[in-house]
């Protein structure tokens, strides 16, 4: 049974790190009240007890951290524009900068915005 400060040391990452990947896998979820603070979901109680995580979570989440960590590659060639959610125009996709973390491979907000 390890704590978030041990299973971050075990994976070699910041806990904070840790806290968004165990968020985004659906594991955990932010509490807003009485006060912001973290709590497990349904998902994650099945690796959670007492404040321990189980040992055989550790490669759910080396699994987790690996998928993260491949750059996206999206095609391209699809896409003749897209709408900038800032200024909210449709513009074409040399506008807009290379980005890995969107599906479509482009920023949200074109150059001019940025």
């Amino acid at each position: 049974m390890k704590t978030y400060a041990e299973l971050a040391n075990i994976l070699k990452v910041p806990e904070q790190r840790l806290m968004n990947l165990l968020w985004r896998a659906r594991f955990l979820y932010k509490e807003k009240k009485p006060s912001l603070h973290w709590e497990v979901t349904e998902e994650g109680a099945k690796y959670y007890c007492s404040g321990y995580w189980n040992d055989s979570f550790i490669d759910i989440l080396e699994d987790k951290i690996d998928e993260q960590e491949q750059p996206l590659i999206a095609d391209k060639s699809h896409i003749d524009h897209q709408r900038c959610s800032k200024c909210a125009k449709r513009k074409p996709y040399y506008e807009f900068f290379d980005s890995s973390k969107n599906e479509s491979g482009l920023t949200n907000w074109c150059k001019k915005c940025l």
